[in-house]
């Protein structure tokens, strides 16, 4: 993930040690704000939805910017195949808010247990 991916997913090790051993075709949670999707552990897709009020970009650490913004996600299974497609609706150019973020320390570059692909 390019866009916050610290924030999504901070007890990997202990998600997946639950999951370990069943038939899943991914972990689907919502929402942050922003769509996000990666791989987890063996492989196991992680998707969280974007927001139908409004969508902050994560991009600078410390200042985050608020935007007009709504979307919704189509989940797929067909024959243990797992298709996520977003549909965006609305994401306003104007910034209508910044969140200052003073203080990471709460959370690392990435979570631990998490392989970027």
């Amino acid at each position: 993930m390019t866009n916050m991916h610290y924030a999504i997913l901070q007890n990997t090790p202990a998600l997946l040690s639950v999951l370990r051993g069943h038939n899943l075709g991914g972990v689907f949670s919502g929402h942050v704000h922003f769509v996000s999707s990666y791989l987890i552990g063996d492989n196991i897709l992680n998707v969280v939805a974007g927001s139908a009020a409004y969508a902050i970009d994560c991009h600078d650490l410390h200042h985050h910017y608020v935007h007009e913004g709504s979307s919704y996600q189509i989940i797929t299974i067909d024959r243990g195949q797992v298709g996520v497609t977003t549909r965006q609706l609305l994401h306003g150019k104007a910034v209508i808010d910044e969140l200052t973020i003073p203080d990471t320390k709460f959370v690392g570059r990435a979570p631990q247990g998490y392989e970027s692909r």
